[in-house]
């Protein structure tokens, strides 16, 4: 976990990684008062896309998240045309 602040806004960002690590996070209770979502993906990695967003389904399921502001950044789209 890391955390930053921007003005009044306190930010923690975690490396999921897998629902498993994810779904520990949730247990230990590291998303009390959260107010909004940013989910970034890498969007090179193509085979990861289907377990990316398996990962997300769960965690928009969970009660403490649902319904809050939702950003999906797709993260290196700069580089597609590098990678072909």
């Amino acid at each position: 976990m890391e955390q930053a602040q921007h003005h009044e806004f306190n930010i923690f960002s975690f490396d999921l990684g897998g629902y498993d690590r994810g779904h520990k996070l949730l247990r230990r209770g590291y998303f009390e008062n959260v107010e909004a979502i940013v989910y970034v993906i890498d969007s090179l990695d193509k085979e990861r896309f289907d377990s990316a967003q398996s990962e997300l389904e769960q965690l928009l399921s969970e009660e403490k998240l649902r319904g809050l502001p939702l950003l999906v950044f797709a993260n290196k789209q700069d580089l597609a045309t590098i990678a072909k």
